[in-house]
């Protein structure tokens, strides 16, 4: 089975996206966590896509990856798999199709263990308020 068996979580906005982003980075340092990385989807994509033949899908992608100790050792306490899990991960992206909108999606994961739906639930729940965090107006 999937550890992400559930569809994507996906709110939108109409603030610039440069905001978005900045919004997102305070939204997880405000909750104490570490951002470990921001992968820049669309720029790959678009420095790839005439060399692959790829027509353009994103004006904008990044993903921002972060790590929750409390949750991670709560994932892997409830079965070591869930390590597959971390880092969780939120992305910043703007389509072709609807430009004046920036959307901001996650993935809760389905875990593994006696307590993996309970621990699963908190973790949607820190990711949700991270979601709303960084669009609240």
């Amino acid at each position: 089975t999937s550890a992400y068996g559930q569809e994507p979580v996906i709110y939108s906005t109409q603030e610039p996206y440069e905001q978005v982003k900045e919004n997102l980075e305070f939204a997880i340092t405000n909750q104490g966590l570490l951002i470990r990385g921001i992968m820049k989807i669309g720029e790959m994509l678009d420095n790839t896509r005439k060399d692959l033949g790829y027509e353009p899908v994103l004006l904008r992608g990044d993903a921002f990856d972060f790590c929750s100790a409390q949750h991670t050792y709560a994932m892997i306490a409830a079965d070591p798999r869930n390590i597959v899990n971390c880092p969780f991960t939120v992305v910043v992206y703007v389509t072709l199709e609807q430009p004046e909108l920036v959307y901001l999606a996650y993935r809760v994961p389905q875990l593994l263990g006696s307590n993996g739906a309970q621990v699963s639930a908190a973790i949607a729940e820190m990711l949700d308020t991270i979601a709303r965090d960084t669009i609240a107006e």
